[in-house]
């Protein structure tokens, strides 16, 4: 019975993870995975697997590397939709990466709790995640009137430090750095406000997929991710009265009052 499990589960893994293989490219497959009907082993590339699940022969883990490297070329070689299910399947960017993905492909999966929105450009498997929702319709950037210390970043992978600044100095519950540094999602609670320039990259890759300029609000299906078609605030202060926010109806940015009500999206590093 055990052995009958295992089977079926490696079966239902290739096709879950990579399910147009059989269409795609059934001459590839054909010869690497048979089954044997009368006693239900499997065979890939002429080595029997006996527990692919939890091997205990020498041979079974090689086989089950093999295995998980059949995934790999498979799903990387479909594009997106592949790379998505090896993502479902546990496997980690880099190295998916390191198979031959590319950056752009990650663009838009679900992974660590979020939305991909961005990619270390270093092909080292990290990047930025976006909430699949937003964390509020208006809130206050908040402390009008005073200057944060350190709060100041703009660029990608300073919004982390930022909202961590601000909550340090500002007190007031409720604001968008405060909503997005207590956010509790899909099992993460590192989230922060985003900088400027990471502010920037959600809109470009996520609410402006289609590259048009123009953002038609959620109803559109060219924005990954369902942003308003509104101003967004960033965690990138401009001085006492003022911090840096995004239209997200034509991607301009600017700086508002801190006062201000405007639209609230949390991220996270992975």
């Amino acid at each position: 019975m055990k052995k009958y499990k295992a089977i079926i589960l490696s079966v239902s893994t290739l096709l879950l993870v990579c399910p147009s293989i059989w269409s795609q490219i059934p001459l590839e497959v054909e010869g690497e995975l048979t089954v044997n009907p009368s006693n239900f082993e499997i065979d890939v590339h002429n080595n029997a697997i006996v527990n692919v699940l939890d091997p205990f022969f020498a041979q079974d883990a090689a086989t089950k590397a093999y295995v998980d490297n059949l995934l790999l070329s498979f799903g990387v070689s479909i594009g997106p939709a592949g790379i998505q299910g090896l993502l479902d399947s546990g496997f980690n960017p880099a190295t998916i990466i390191s198979n031959g993905a590319s950056l752009a492909d990650f663009i838009g999966l679900n992974h660590a709790g979020g939305i991909i929105f961005y990619m270390d450009p270093s092909g080292n498997g990290t990047g930025l995640v976006s909430a699949a929702m937003d964390q509020s319709t208006g809130a206050e950037w908040g402390c009008f009137g005073s200057s944060i210390t350190g709060a100041d970043g703009t660029t990608i992978g300073t919004g982390n430090q930022n909202t961590i600044d601000i909550e340090a100095e500002c007190i007031t519950s409720g604001i968008a750095a405060d909503l997005c540094a207590n956010l509790s999602l899909n099992g993460f609670t590192d989230w922060f406000l985003p900088s400027r320039d990471e502010l920037n990259e959600m809109w470009l890759n996520l609410a402006d997929s289609d590259g048009d300029g123009t953002n038609a609000g959620p109803s559109d299906p060219n924005n990954i991710g369902g942003f308003a078609d509104s101003f967004y605030w960033s965690s990138s202060e401009f001085d006492d009265i003022f911090a840096w926010t995004q239209g997200f109806s034509d991607g301009s940015q600017g700086v508002d009052d801190k006062e201000n009500d405007f639209q609230v999206r949390a991220i996270r590093a992975f």
